[in-house]
C-alpha cells in the first residue's frame, strides 16, 4: 500500500517562467510529462506510451505514438490520427525517442533542448519562428547563431535596439540576435585587442546579405568614426550588390559573389576604413543565365536609368 501510495503522489508545480512540471513528495521525483496516474481517460488513450519522431514528406519530422510492434516493423500513429508501419532505420527511421513535454519547452539556445536530434531542433526553431524569434543560440557561448528568413519586415533592427545591445546588463545575458553577435565581437576587439572575425553562411535566400547589412549597421552606429567613414562603408553595399546579386529562381536577391570585408578601427574603437575583396564572382552569368533568372542588377539597373531620362 505505502507503495501504491508513493506512486500516484504526484502533484502539480510551476517554475518561476510558468512553465508546469509535476512533483512526487515520497520519492522526490520530477518529471516534465504528466504521470499516467494524473491522466484521464482521453488522455490515457492519445498521450500515454512510447513517442517517437517519424519522417514527413512535407514536415520533415512529426510526433508519433508507438501502438504496435510485430518484429522489426513498428505501427506509429501520428497526432493527425493516420496511422503507419515502418521499419526503423538509422538513416531514413530513426525513430528518435521523444518527451511529449518537450514540445512544449521551447528555449532559446538548442543545446539547452531536452535532447539532440533533428526532429526536436528543427522543432524548436520552427516553433520560434512562428512567434517571429528568427534567432536561435547554439552553445552557452554565445558565438553560434541560427538564423530563420521571416520573409518579412520586422520591428527588431531600430537605433534604440542597437542601444539595448551596445550597453547588455551584466545580470541578463542578451537575446539571440545578429546585434548580439557583432556587440560580442566589437568588445573582444575593443578589449582584447585581438582581431575578430564574423562568418555568415547559408543557401540561397536564408538572409546572408540582410545580417551582413544588420552586422554593419550596429558596428557603424556604435563605434562610429571622426570622418563619417562607417557611412560610406554602409553606402557601398547598394555598389556591391548591384554589381553581384542577381534574380534566381529561388531568390530575387542573392547574392553570386563571395566577399570578405575588413573594417580597421583604432586604438579607442572607432572605424578608421575598410578593405573589401570580392572573390568567387559567377562570372559565367555575364552570359548565359537559366531560363527564369537574370543577369546581374546593374545591367537592368543601367537600361531602366537610361528609359527614364528619354
Amino acid at each position: 500500500m505505502a507503495r501504491a501510495s508513493a506512486e500516484t503522489n504526484w502533484v502539480g508545480k510551476s517554475t518561476v517562467d510558468g512553465a508546469l512540471y509535476y512533483f512526487n513528495p515520497s520519492t522526490e521525483a520530477v518529471a516534465w510529462d504528466k504521470p499516467d496516474v494524473l491522466k484521464t481517460r482521453e488522455e490515457l488513450e492519445t498521450d500515454s506510451g512510447e513517442w517517437v519522431w517519424a519522417s514527413d514528406e512535407s514536415d520533415v519530422w512529426v510526433p508519433a505514438r508507438v501502438v504496435g510492434r510485430s518484429g522489426s516493423s513498428i505501427t506509429l500513429q501520428l497526432q493527425s490520427g493516420q496511422r503507419r508501419t515502418v521499419t526503423q532505420d538509422t538513416d531514413k527511421e530513426p525513430l528518435w525517442p521523444l518527451m511529449l513535454s518537450s514540445l512544449r519547452h521551447i528555449e532559446d539556445d538548442l543545446v539547452m533542448m531536452d535532447d539532440l536530434n533533428q526532429g526536436l531542433l528543427m522543432h524548436a526553431v520552427k516553433e520560434r519562428y512562428r512567434n517571429d524569434d528568427i534567432y536561435t543560440w547554439v552553445g552557452a557561448n554565445h558565438s553560434v547563431l541560427v538564423s530563420v528568413n521571416p520573409f518579412k519586415m520586422l520591428p527588431i533592427y531600430t537605433v534604440s535596439i542597437m542601444e539595448e545591445f551596445s550597453k547588455p546588463s551584466p545580470n541578463n545575458l542578451p537575446p539571440p540576435h545578429t546585434f548580439a553577435i557583432a556587440q560580442s565581437s566589437y568588445m573582444k576587439l575593443k578589449l582584447g585587442r585581438a582581431n575578430q572575425a564574423i562568418l555568415i553562411s547559408g543557401e540561397s535566400g536564408a538572409g546572408k546579405t540582410e545580417a551582413t547589412k544588420q552586422c554593419l549597421s550596429f558596428l557603424a552606429e556604435v563605434a562610429g568614426s571622426e570622418s563619417n567613414v562607417e557611412q560610406k562603408i554602409l553606402n557601398a553595399n547598394p555598389v556591391l550588390e548591384a554589381f553581384g546579386n542577381a534574380k534566381t529562381l529561388r531568390n530575387n536577391n542573392s547574392s553570386r559573389f563571395g566577399r570578405w570585408m575588413e573594417i580597421h578601427f583604432q586604438e579607442r574603437g572607432s572605424i578608421c576604413g575598410c578593405r573589401i575583396e570580392n572573390y568567387l564572382l559567377e562570372k559565367a552569368r555575364v552570359s548565359f543565365q537559366t531560363e527564369g533568372e537574370r543577369n546581374y542588377h546593374i545591367f537592368y539597373q543601367i537600361c531602366y536609368s537610361g528609359v527614364g531620362e528619354r
